[in-house]
């Protein structure tokens, strides 16, 4: 956050325009704020597709708490930088607000018919919300809290994808192939409105009103000027030839059905004179006082009659008014009726009259309920409840599915309706049900009016295996039945955080996550205690959890909760980040720029879950980046060396192990900071935990192995002596580390001589040679050949290597297929430097041995190479062991650095020896050439040896041949091209030994290409 004292040497010029620029940003912000709120409000009440908006209102919830923040902390604001962006940002949130506006005043059908425009709207914003709060970002000086907070929104609007339901999705296509299809009938229009209304959960006899609400905005457009008028007038002229029932045209599906009562016939003024059906809209023509059925008139007189219908007398006029009379004596009549067929249905299905069979009755009843909410009310008074309960369990599925819906329509008569059904075991019954037919809509529907009442409530969570029956539900179910499923989960699971934590252990998650996001503090404490409790955080379970979206709002109670929420999500969080996948998530969610700020907290304890969930995350390599890029190595440092808790030191060591591991900037902060002393000086104490100590060890290691400075990061002669010491209680892991930190030492003489003078570090070394752990072996194969590289002209030291075979050994390993690259790569390395001192350390043969040998006898001939006696033991003689082979193969094999030490073993032969003529001649008898030219270019040093080595080859007449030269020719040219001066020349030499350049030119200064 910027100073609020910024403006102390400023102009009094200067001042006043952070002042109009904090008063314009203040403005911009709380009009933000207001349209914000009301842009949450009209998307939660649009009816299409509010499903699919739930996350944006989520995060435009989060938007406006971090927009008032920012009002209450805004000194910042007067960065000129800024205000562009808010200007912006504000622009986008007027424009939504306005979209908003439009759409939620809209009807329901028309909003079906565009829902697909809607939603790509919706998202076009989203995006344009992301970018203006991206813009925001750049130059402007957010303190670090609300830059997160910020970042994490900006990144949440990116993501956010809303989708068209696929069900208002299929309707508005039907819509469309109507209003283009000039011969789509009233049938089809008629069955279009009636599954409008089924999926706007609207009553179908009651789907008139989806038409007035279509005609009401088309009047709205064409008065307001508003858009969409055209397609709103298709709509209407679609749907005007839609019939739907209304209370008394049903009366003409309900005569069929009706039973002997004691009921008065229907009057025959109630039949229109025209139709001779019953009227629904009596009218009067003024002019004589005949009622008929207003459609029926009205057509009368659309056909070009002025007449009366009954007199047949000319009309004067042709004004109609309403018979308000007979409309009421109408609707008393059948009101009477219906209650009275609803009195003789109820007591034939209670004495299984013969008049009448049980299907007949069910679905009478289904009709008459379905003619308002005061016949449903009679049959709850008759106890019809109870009569229809007793037929539920022996009806067929399709009658049961009718008694279904008449006990839902009478679930909406209120709480006492509800009531009655559950006190009469209905819920134990539904679940039975469900268990058999999981997509059984009707018990399901029935369920969820139930769970609305605390009795229902408490009925279901009784029954043993609810929960299951549940989830059972709704993986079998389509996605258009899922939001009742959901509802019925938030009724049962609201606040009861046992039932929430029942819902989870059935793998029905969303409950749980919003628990955790919108519960109050105790609800989210006992959630999380129950999580780290009894919840089996298995890595199934924990993936299902990542999943269903837990890791934001634990997230959030990391950030905003008390201080017992946020240790409990710290230490939930560590739990779930145990597999690869998890790790991934957290990460994406913005977990570790949170957890880094937690490494300063005060509490340790709260620390020990931080360091615990950043060593899981920092195995990946781009965690362990991102870990490093928001400060936490010096945090971390600090840490290790002040705590005293040792869980807390082992977390943080090995997070800074695993961040040394694969990152050169982390291995160089351990270095700046002055960590490697300490960490030696913790290394010799005895209050350090073992894991510690090995992490410890593992950070050493990546850090030494990488360093060009081995003096920097050396330990003492004490500290060499206390790690050879580690090698002897050390586990097998730990001792791994431990001698590749000795290796990696070896390389600075001065250490290597330490080393070496320690006879049980050679002794060990010289063991793992032949052992099959191929990480020992690899630093045993460093060790020795440093050994040999500073110690060899030591008299004891050669005396070691020569009584424990180490020559030998070494090219076991160079020969062994399991070696490593690295292991052969360090023998061959030792095998040259004790092959160059092997003509040392040839013993003369005396003349008279010499000519025993003469006469053929082998014990006493001399080495072809070094002239005298070799015993491959104690002179190393690669002729003598018969490692020519064995290296021309590794040079073969192409494996650079490796290939580059052997080919300087082989030039041993050639250089400083008595016989210089027998080492070429052995090379060349063995086909090396090809193979050492190859290896050109592997680095500087093999280069130049074999440079060297080809212009001494070239010196002996017999090998200029034709095939040699071809061979050899794109070597030396290549050499003399680009090579240092010292290689230029060799190459012109052996180029003049074969005659390609003239002979007594010098190419020394040959300019580099």
């Amino acid at each position: 956050m910027m100073n609020t004292t910024r403006g102390e040497g400023l102009s009094t010029g200067q001042k006043v325009d952070d002042d109009d620029a904090l008063s314009e940003c203040l403005n911009l912000l709380e009009t933000m704020h207001h349209h914000i709120e009301q842009t949450r409000k009209m998307t939660l009440e649009m009816t299409v597709n509010k499903v699919s908006f739930v996350m944006m209102v989520f995060h435009l919830r989060d938007l406006k708490l971090d927009l008032e923040k920012l009002i209450q902390t805004s000194d910042f604001l007067t960065m000129y930088k800024i205000r562009p962006s808010m200007r912006h940002i504000a622009e986008v949130f007027e424009d939504l607000h306005n979209f908003t506006v439009n759409w939620s005043s809209r009807s329901r059908i028309f909003l079906v018919y565009n829902s697909s425009l809607i939603v790509d709207e919706i998202n076009k914003y989203s995006k344009k919300i992301s970018q203006s709060l991206a813009a925001l970002l750049v130059g402007s000086n957010l303190s670090l809290d609300f830059r997160s907070s910020i970042e994490a929104l900006q990144e949440k609007f990116s993501s956010l994808k809303i989708f068209q339901e696929p069900v208002y999705d299929t309707l508005a296509k039907e819509i469309s192939t109507c209003m283009n299809d000039s011969g789509c009938n009233e049938v089809q229009v008629t069955g279009l409105l009636q599954r409008l209304a089924e999926s706007l959960q609207v009553p179908v006899f009651e789907a008139v009103k989806l038409k007035r609400e279509l005609q009401d905005d088309l009047e709205k457009a064409e008065s307001g000027g508003l858009p969409y008028v055209e397609s709103l007038q298709a709509l209407n002229d679609l749907f005007r030839s839609a019939q739907v029932l209304n209370e008394r045209r049903r009366l003409a599906s309900l005569e069929s059905s009706l039973l002997p009562t004691q009921i008065s016939p229907i009057p025959s003024s109630f039949f229109c004179p025209i139709t001779k059906s019953i009227m629904r809209e009596p009218v009067m023509i003024a002019e004589e006082g005949f009622t008929y059925e207003k459609s029926a008139i009205l057509e009368w007189f659309g056909r070009g009659h002025n007449t009366c219908p009954d007199t047949g007398k000319v009309l004067q006029s042709l004004s109609l008014v309403p018979n308000l009379k007979l409309q009421q004596a109408m609707d008393e009549f059948f009101d009477h009726m219906y209650q009275a067929q609803i009195v003789y249905v109820l007591q034939a299905m209670r004495n299984q009259s013969a008049d009448m069979s049980i299907e007949q009755a069910v679905h009478s009843l289904k009709r008459l309920t379905d003619l308002g909410s005061k016949y449903r009310q009679l049959i709850f008074s008759l106890d019809g409840v109870e009569v229809l309960l007793n037929l539920l369990k022996p009806s067929s599925a399709d009658l049961r599915d009718v008694i279904m819906k008449i006990l839902i329509d009478i679930c909406t008569g209120g709480d006492a309706q509800k009531i009655a059904i559950v006190e009469l075991g209905t819920i134990p019954l539904l679940l039975k049900f469900l268990q058999k037919d999981p997509l059984d809509k009707s018990s399901l529907q029935l369920l969820y009016e139930l769970s609305k009442v605390p009795a229902g409530k408490l009925a279901f969570i009784s029954q043993k295996g609810c929960m299951l029956v549940l989830a059972t539900v709704l993986n079998s179910s389509p996605e258009k039945c899922k939001p009742q499923i959901q509802g019925l989960l938030n009724n049962l699971c609201k606040d009861n955080t046992k039932m929430i934590m029942e819902a989870a252990r059935s793998t029905l998650l969303d409950p749980l996550v919003e628990g955790l996001t919108t519960g109050d503090e105790t609800v989210k404490l006992e959630l999380l205690s129950a999580l780290l409790e009894s919840y089996d955080l298995n890595e199934l379970n924990s993936a299902a959890l990542i999943e269903a979206g837990i890791i934001h709002p634990l997230l959030g109670l990391v950030q905003e909760g008390s201080s017992e929420s946020m240790y409990a999500s710290v230490k939930l969080l560590a739990h779930l980040s145990y597999t690869e996948q998890n790790k991934s998530a957290l990460a994406k969610a913005g977990a570790i720029r949170i957890l880094v700020k937690f490494l300063v907290y005060p509490v340790d304890e709260v620390k020990v879950h931080v360091t615990s969930l950043l060593s899981s995350l920092a195995t990946d390599r781009q965690n362990a980046d991102e870990i490093d890029s928001e400060g936490a190595v010096a945090r971390l440092f600090t840490t290790i060396m002040e705590c005293k808790d040792i869980l807390l030191q082992e977390y943080s060591l090995k997070t800074l192990g695993s961040m040394a591991k694969d990152s050169r900037t982390v291995r160089n902060q351990v270095i700046e900071l002055g960590m490697v002393p300490c960490f030696h000086a913790l290394l010799e104490s005895t209050e350090l935990s073992a894991s510690s100590r090995k992490n410890i060890l593992v950070v050493l290691h990546h850090v030494i192995k990488d360093t060009d400075d081995i003096r920097a990061v050396a330990p003492s002669t004490e500290g060499i002596k206390h790690l050879i010491k580690e090698l002897e209680v050390s586990d097998i892991e730990e001792k791994e580390v431990v001698f590749a930190i000795l290796e990696a030492l070896s390389h600075a003489k001065e250490m290597a001589l330490v080393m070496l003078s320690n006879e049980k570090l050679f002794l060990v070394s010289v063991g793992y040679l032949e052992q099959s752990n191929l990480s020992m072996q690899e630093s045993a194969a460093g060790l020795l050949a440093k050994f040999a590289c500073y110690g060899i002209e030591r008299a004891n030291v050669k005396a070691a290597f020569s009584k424990h075979n180490v020559f030998v050994n070494l090219l076991k390993l160079i020969d062994n297929v399991s070696s490593t690259k690295i292991t052969k790569e360090r023998a061959a390395e030792g095998i040259y430097y004790l092959s160059s001192c092997s003509s040392n350390l040839t013993v003369p043969v005396p003349a008279a041995l010499g000519c025993l040998a003469g006469l053929g006898f082998k014990k006493f001939q001399a080495c072809k190479v070094h002239g005298g006696k070799c015993i491959v033991r104690e002179t190393f003689c690669l002729v003598e062991a018969g490692a020519i082979p064995c290296l021309i193969n590794l040079i073969k094999r192409k494996e650079a650095n490796a290939a580059g030490w052997a080919v300087k073993a082989l030039y041993s032969l050639i250089e400083a020896t008595p016989n210089t003529r027998g080492g070429i001649d052995l090379i060349m008898k063995n086909d090396a050439l090809l193979a050492v030219v190859e290896s050109m270019g592997y680095n500087q040093d093999s280069t130049i040896v074999l440079v060297k080595m080809l212009e001494k080859i070239f010196r002996v007449r017999r090998y200029r041949v034709i095939r040699n030269l071809n061979i050899a020719k794109t070597v030396l040219m290549r050499a003399m091209a680009s090579g240092n001066a010292e290689v230029r020349k060799q190459a012109a030499t052996a180029l003049m030994h074969l005659g390609e350049i003239a002979t007594d030119t010098s190419y020394a200064s040959t300019p580099s290409a």
